[in-house]
């Protein structure tokens, strides 16, 4: 089923859901024959309910009970046909509390497997409550929801538009894209959507309605709860409906959370501004510091600020020779030398030697130093082994050469005895055990291990599960597989607590203190992230609320070195950055600060420093003296070292202690370096019997390895390995890609998604992929192919007029061609134009020894020195030595060089032997002299094993059979051979017969002469009888077809030798012995170029290149290569094909006169007029006339079109840089649907004295001054212009309180006061009066106008078009 949901504006989101319900398990019993009877249920009441045996139980019986108390049971059906309104259960996990919930309140469980997991949206199945989608912008979200019906399955998955939570839309009224995208369901705490004015009981405490699309719940209005004993008393939730009071003195933050009274806190993004709750009150100071301009090493230490903290510290630590950081005042030291101590001071590492305290001799008692200790101690209680050891009294160990044989030390005496193994003849499980005594140990175990279906080893008595199935674990128990469902412990309920499943985790847990964000994903309390669309603006988890804020970003404009560096922003990231790295001479990239060496001279390392690489030599360290070590320097290392406890094997490399190394030609025999000394062991292999798949699959044993492998890998019909489980398709047929499972290929279509209409793109299908994609932004020529915007292309016929996509239209221009009169070499070089190409060039191409044209640039190498290939430069021939890659090591592969070429390359599955010849893998071979000795090829390795010779002591005939060996073989045959009546020798098994009765065979068997009639085969008829005939060849017994002629696919007849063209290309067809044999036609080998202008070319209906050097002569005698293209005129192009010169004439066809006033004139690079309207403007694709100058939208969006010249220009609305707002906090730019440019939304603004304000509030610094915050984080500034004063020269001026303008008082009239201001109106500049809502301008400033608001305000503001329009006016 597939429903298709359209959201216009932003939200445009086209929903497929995919989803297939499941179908029903084999344990599902539905109606009909198969259906249980219910018989007696209360059996299952000794099982705790709703446990796993519960439910088997009822499976068992066909129901479950109701209760289970001492009456009758009540029986529960729980099938679904029975328990229909426990259907909503199925949006609950198994097993979790609110699934038990859930089926105890209905009296029944239902069979979820009809019931759809989630919804599918995109290729992908989300759970119920999950977000799928969020639009930040229009403040609504996509969320799977579950709806219950009447019908089966009585639960489907729905996605719901709901309202998106969070600050940024505490304050829309609406969402942005209008009422097509307003949400119209909510989805409540149990995962049901619910439709907009929708009400319901939650609980028995709340009743919730949806709303604008949230849940809303308050406190069900029948029950009535006690006020707070306080005013100052905070509820909180109790165990009843009703809530309790906190009554403590405290403060509330603005996240929601209490805080302590006298309490102090930060908010993460602001450390310096701590918050205090004194007195109920929130009051934020800055933080003052300590002073800390002097450090204690201003040489070695570094300023820094620890993250969420406000004050700098000082960081004087140390970095060691190895890179490790030490803190300051810190002390270690090298394992190999314990007596001379590092120590970090104020960021300096110095070295002392350690000073030991000198030890009184106490009677019977050993003097030791512990490994790693530089200073000895006494030995009063234990033993010291013959390797110097301590060992603790009363302590065990054995030998690696002899543990059945341990050592142990009793009252400071060592002795040694057998070990005593226990009885372990009966293995837990005698066709899955297997017995053998691990490595270093002396008593024998059992391997009662599984391999599970990956090929994972599972030790005895693990478990395993399925990241996809965490709730049915594996067992391996006795070398058995089981798989059992996992029993979850029923939690109980926790108030201000949110329950959860951890990814890849069965049972659910309480979350007490992080968060979940949208898409169901558990966040840690304190924990930051971000979304990847958004990574400004990164999410918070404080308290259990989520909140969002604006990320600040360091300043970065002053780079460590400018010339080098690049500032840049890394994806997934919102702060800008500075790239110093370097290139190396290989072209590898190095970071800033890093240190590389060569692997040659790794005493001279590289540095990379603000973008430049410096080499300076390496200093080591002077190595003092060690008793019974040996110096030694690593591979790669430049500075020697002492090893002290491992072993230098015989080849002069150092071993690691403890370490496992193997000789390359005894892989099965490792060594161990153990203390010091090196033994050598034979290697178990595990046993590998049974293939994955035995048909597909072969054991082979790695090179260099001892135990075998099973290789189930494929080859594809090109002879190309393919790993399995790999996934390949052919360059011409992408739509069908291959698979290789378990060693078999198989072949399916590929399903490509519907792509739904976008205005203004085309479609199209990328080469080499199989799926169609959408073109936003390139064009698609005459021809129907794709080119990306910023493209270039030609027509075969016009190289020198190319084409250009921009901006999705095509447009083409004249080629200009690079003077090219000085040749690199005038001696060797010639001028000429490529086919194909328009701008000349110089052919320098050479000719070696051997008279062989050779192109230039052109690489070539005798065969029997490929290590040094010639090149031809400029018409000159220089020879070089090649360099070959390093091979990096591949496991199973042996390195060999082919034939005729310089570098080697892997061997993978053959061998090479001595004489380097190469061998098939699983090939088999002898030597002359050795026969008895094969070789074998086996996965990469060549071994050599004696023959075995079948016992050949019994002759099967002793009376007339001679033993002997033939000649280049090992093993004794008997010959018994016959002698026929004719005196003639004939072979054991030979079969002859005589010319006069060919149909009686004679056999010599084992000496004996027998005849037999000889059976001829049935012939069948040939395909055409015609010109066939049936006849027996002298001397043989059974007849043949002779058919002198032969018949293709199309019924003709060919005679016997002839020839006629195949229906594959470049074949041929042969009638041979009256069959048809299709051979390849073989090409002879084309001779050199014998001139610069010739190129290769094949003939139509031919399949054999040549030389083509024909062309064609002009009417100026010219002589022009063939595929040519030049024009004698502007109207008439000239092609030089295989008919000779092809001449087209460009037609003209005008449209009618748009206007009187336009007249015809010719154009450059055209062949035709066009119609000049200069005089009368611009005239559009409409025929619309515009006048000179003038603008109007065009057909897309954000662009405009100016008449200029009579031209049409298309100018892009030009965005002004948009500063961020000074006085505003949490402001991000959006673009509103409909309009080009983005502007500044933001969340709140700050005035100039510090001072936050909410969106749209408006506060009066002054009487005369009106400011609001304003959506785009601007404070907007109205201002109250007075009256003029009035002409009575009585009246005096008075300024009142609180007001801006002055009144005046007029004794004239006697006393009266004239107010000077009416708040119902505005005054202008020239003491006019204005109405609120009336626009005016002042003479000489046509752009400025002002608006009256209410209160007497005057607002300002700019009409005038962007100056970059009104600059384009002007041109």
């Amino acid at each position: 089923m597939a429903v298709e949901v359209r959201l216009a504006g932003p939200l445009s989101l086209v929903l497929v859901l995919c989803c297939v319900l499941v179908t029903a398990s084999p344990s599902y019993h539905g109606g009909g024959k198969g259906h249980k009877q219910c018989v007696r249920p209360e059996e299952c009441c000794r099982h705790p309910r709703l446990s796993r045996a519960f439910t088997l139980c009822c499976r068992d019986h066909g129901c479950c009970p109701l209760t289970c108390s001492h009456t009758t049971p009540v029986p529960i059906q729980v099938e679904p046909e029975e328990c229909q309104v426990g259907w909503e259960c199925c949006r609950f996990r198994k097993l979790t509390q609110e699934y038990n919930d859930c089926c105890q309140r209905h009296g029944c469980c239902p069979s979820c497997e009809l019931v759809s997991p989630g919804c599918c949206y995109n290729g992908e199945v989300y759970g119920y409550g999950v977000v799928v989608e969020e639009e930040e912008e229009a403040c609504v979200q996509l969320v799977c929801g579950a709806r219950t019906s009447p019908t089966p399955p009585f639960l489907t998955a729905s996605l719901v538009v709901t309202r998106r939570e969070g600050e940024d839309c505490e304050d829309a009224t609406d969402p942005v894209c209008g009422d097509t995208c307003l949400p119209d369901s909510c989805v409540d705490e149990t995962l049901l959507a619910r439709w907009e004015g929708e009400r319901w009981q939650e609980g028995k405490c709340r009743q919730c309605r949806c709303e604008g699309g949230l849940v809303r719940c308050e406190l069900d209005p029948t029950i009535s709860c006690s006020p707070p004993p306080q005013p100052h008393c905070r509820p909180v939730p109790g165990p009843s409906c009703c809530p309790e009071y906190n009554c403590s003195r405290g403060c509330v933050d603005p996240h929601g959370v209490f805080r302590e009274d006298g309490s102090e806190w930060t908010s993460p993004t602001a450390p310096c501004f701590p918050y205090y709750c004194e007195a109920g009150i929130i009051t934020k100071r800055k933080k003052e510091c300590e002073d800390v301009t002097s450090p204690p090493s201003p040489q070695e230490c570094v300023q820094y600020t620890p993250p969420g903290e406000c004050c700098p510290k000082w960081n004087c630590s140390c970095v060691d020779p190895h890179g490790v950081l030490r803190e300051d005042g810190s002390e270690w030291a090298s394992p190999v030398a314990p007596c001379f101590p590092y120590y970090c001071e104020a960021g300096i590492i110095t070295k002392r030697q350690k000073e030991c305290e000198e030890l009184t001799s106490p009677q019977g008692c050993v003097q030791y130093t512990p490994p790693g200790e530089c200073c000895p101690k006494w030995n009063c209680s234990g033993c010291v082994d013959p390797h110097g050891v301590f060992r603790e009294n009363g302590s065990e160990w054995t030998s690696p050469t002899a543990p059945c044989f341990p050592y142990y030390c009793e009252a400071g005496i060592i002795t040694k005895r057998q070990k005593e193994c226990e009885n372990v003849t009966s293995p837990p499980s005698p066709q899955e055990c297997v017995q053998y005594t691990p490595p270093g140990e002396c008593c024998p175990k059992w391997n009662c291990s599984c391999v599970d279906p990956h090929g994972v080893l599972r030790e005895d008595g693990s478990e395993w599960a399925s990241p996809v199935a965490p709730c049915f674990p594996y067992y391996c128990e006795a070398g058995i597989i089981t798989k059992r469902q996992k029993e979850c412990e029923e939690l109980t309920s926790r108030q201000g607590c949110v329950q959860y499943t951890p990814p890849g985790e069965c049972c659910p847990k309480w979350n007490c203190s992080g968060c979940v964000d949208p898409h169901g994903v558990f966040r840690e309390d304190g924990s930051e992230w971000t979304s990847p669309t958004a990574p400004c603006f990164p999410y918070y988890c404080e308290a259990g609320i989520i909140t969002k804020r604006q990320k600040e970003c360091e300043d970065v404009t002053s780079p460590p070195s400018p010339q080098e560096c690049v500032q840049y922003t890394p994806p997934g990231e919102c702060c800008p950055k500075w790239n110093c790295s370097c290139v190396d001479p290989h072209g590898v990239l190095r970071e800033d600060g890093s240190e590389w060496a060569s692997p040659v001279a790794p005493c001279f390392p590289y540095y990379c420093e603000a973008g430049i690489i410096t080499k300076r030599q390496k200093e080591c360290e002077e190595l003092t003296s060690r008793q019974g070590c040996v110096q030694y320097t690593p591979p790669g290392e430049c500075c020697p070292k002492w090893n002290c406890s491992g072993c230098v094997d015989p080849h002069g490399v150092f071993r690691e202690d403890g370490s496992e190394w193997t000789s390359p030609t005894a892989p099965c025999f490792p060594y161990y370096c153990e203390a010091g000394i090196i033994t050598k062991r034979q290697k178990e292999c595990e046993d590998v019997t049974s293939p994955p798949s035995p048909q597909e699959c072969v054991q082979y044993t790695p090179p260099g390895e001892c135990c075998p492998k099973w290789n189930c890998s494929c080859v594809d019909p090109h002879g190309v390995l393919r790993e399995d489980g790999s996934e390949w398709a052919s360059p011409v047929a992408p739509c069908f890609p291959y698979y290789c499972e378990a060693g078999i290929i198989t072949k399916r279509q590929k399903e490509c998604e519907e792509l739904t209409s976008r205005q203004g793109c085309v479609q199209y299908t990328p080469p080499g992929e199989c799926c169609p994609k959408w073109n936003c932004s390139g064009c698609v020529d005459p021809h129907g192919v794709f080119r990306e915007d910023g493209s270039e292309w030609t027509s075969p016929t016009a190289p020198c007029f190319p084409y250009y996509c921009e901006a999705g239209i095509i447009t083409k221009r004249q080629k200009e061609c690079e003077d090219v009169t000085s040749p690199p070499s005038p001696q060797e070089c010639v001028q000429y134009t490529p086919p194909g190409e328009c701008c000349p060039k110089w052919n320098c191409s050479c000719v070696d020894p051997h008279g062989v044209l050779r192109e230039d640039g052109s690489e070539w190498a005798s065969p029997v020195a490929p290590c040094f290939p010639y090149y031809c430069e400029a018409g000159i021939i220089t020879k070089r030595q090649k360099e070959c890659e390093e091979l990096t090591s591949r496991q199973g592969c042996v390195q060999y060089t082919p034939p005729g070429e310089c570098c080697p390359k892997w061997n993978c599955s053959g061998c090479v032997d001595p004489h380097g010849v190469f061998r098939e893998d699983g090939s088999e071979w002898t030597s002359p002299t050795a026969p008895c000795f094969p070789y074998y090829c086996e996965a990469g390795i060549i071994t050599k094993r004696q023959k075995e010779c079948e016992d050949v002591t019994s002759p099967p005939s002793p009376q007339e059979c001679v033993q002997y060996t033939p000649p280049g073989e090992c093993c004794p045959k008997w010959n018994c051979s016959c002698v026929d009546p004719h005196g003639v020798l004939r072979e054991d098994g030979s079969e002859w017969a005589s010319p006069v009765a060919p149909c009686f065979p004679y056999y010599c068997e084992a000496g004996i002469i027998t005849k037999r009639q000889k059976e001829c085969e049935e012939l069948t008829s040939p395909p055409s009888l015609q010109g066939c005939d049936q006849y027996t060849p002298p001397g043989e017994c059974c007849p043949k077809w002779n058919c002198t002629v032969c018949v293709d696919i199309l019924g003709e007849f060919h005679d016997e030798g002839s020839h006629w063209v195949s229906s594959v290309p470049c074949h041929v067809n042969i009638c041979e012995d009256g069959s048809v044999v299709e051979r390849r036609v073989d090409c002879p080998t084309i001779p050199p170029r014998p001139r610069p202008n010739c190129f290769q070319d094949t003939p139509d209906g031919e399949c054999c290149p040549r030389w083509n050097c024909s062309g064609c002569v002009d009417s100026d005698g010219m002589f022009r290569p063939r595929g040519e293209v030049w024009q004698t005129s502007e109207c008439i192009n000239h092609e030089c094909r295989n008919t000779g010169i092809h001449t087209t004439k460009e037609d003209c066809k005008l449209p009618t006169q748009p206007h009187p006033n336009c007249h015809l004139t010719k154009q450059p690079y055209s062949c035709c007029p066009a119609w000049n309207c200069s005089t009368v403007g611009c005239i559009d694709s409409e025929g619309k006339i515009h006048e000179e100058g003038s603008t109007w939208p065009a057909s897309t969006q954000c662009f405009t079109l100016i008449c200029k010249n009579a031209k049409i220009n298309t100018v892009r609305v030009a965005c002004e840089d948009l500063a961020r707002p000074q006085l505003s906090q949490g402001c991000h730019q959006v673009t509103k649907v409909g309009e080009c440019c983005p502007s500044w939304l933001c969340r709140k603004c700050v005035d100039e004295d510090g001072v936050t304000h909410e969106v749209g509030d408006v506060w009066l610094p002054d009487p005369c001054t009106r400011l609001q915050c304003k959506k785009d984080g601007e404070v907007r500034k109205s201002r109250r212009v007075c009256p003029q004063a009035p002409s009575d020269p009585t009246c005096t001026q008075t300024f009142l309180r609180g007001e801006c303008c002055p009144k005046w008082i007029c004794t004239s009239v006697g006393p009266s006061t004239i107010s000077s201001a009416n708040l119902g109106s505005c005054v202008d500049q020239e003491g006019q009066e204005r109405r609120v809502g009336e626009e005016w301008s002042q003479p000489g400033e046509s752009c400025q106008v002002y608006h009256c608001e209410r209160g007497g305000f005057v607002f300002s503001f700019n009409k005038c078009p962007p100056s970059f329009l009104r600059t384009m006016l002007r041109m």
